[in-house]
């Protein structure tokens, strides 16, 4: 590939934004990030969240993998994590870590999404202050072979551009060059702002 001497795949890795929220079982972390390489090769990455309290004490971790992460192509990886019970988060980090690297043989081929939205289906009873709803949209995919098992995740913001919701699935297939309705069990606060869909290549 085009790695600069002294520069390993990674190192490109940029997080761009951190966010959690509270579930009844589990705290869901989410990290948004870039491929800021200006080199040919895709990357495999694995995102490990790790939840932390006031003093930075780590309350647990988790992970989400996905398989090609293009040149320039921004992403989202999110994991629940299992914390003690009464803990308070206060921030969660992310630990970015290229997997494996090939040269993208087709850079055209992308899956994107649109018209993403949140839809509220009920509060949650519990004094969390949240609801369960659907992150819905629309995933394209212009990869002129099926895809399976494709990772997708929403990320939900209020007014101020903070995570404040969000759910992570997976579609399992998609056809070539097609367009499909995807529907992610979420979790948020309020009534979010906005929201995205990002949709990755788990194998």
């Amino acid at each position: 590939g085009g790695q600069a001497a002294g520069r390993k795949p990674g190192d490109e890795l940029q997080v761009q934004k951190l966010g959690h929220i509270y579930t009844p079982a589990y705290v869901l972390a989410f990290v948004l990030f870039k491929n800021s390489s200006e080199a040919d090769d895709a990357l495999g990455v694995t995102a490990t969240l790790t939840a932390l309290d006031a003093d930075g004490k780590s309350l647990g971790s988790g992970q989400q993998s996905l398989s090609r992460l293009r040149p320039q192509e921004s992403m989202a990886l999110g994991a629940p994590i299992q914390v003690p019970e009464n803990a308070k988060v206060d921030r969660v980090t992310a630990d970015l870590t290229a997997t494996g690297w090939e040269r993208d043989e087709h850079p055209d081929w992308r899956m994107t999404t649109k018209d993403v939205r949140y839809e509220q289906a009920q509060g949650i009873p519990g004094g969390l202050g949240i609801s369960l709803g659907n992150v819905r949209g629309t995933l394209d995919s212009s990869y002129l072979q099926p895809l399976s098992n494709v990772g997708v995740l929403g990320v939900c913001y209020d007014g101020g551009g903070e995570v404040d919701g969000g759910g992570v699935s997976s579609v399992p297939s998609v056809p070539a060059k097609a367009s499909v309705s995807v529907s992610i069990p979420a979790f948020a606060s309020g009534q979010p702002a906005s929201c995205q869909m990002f949709a990755h290549t788990t194998t």
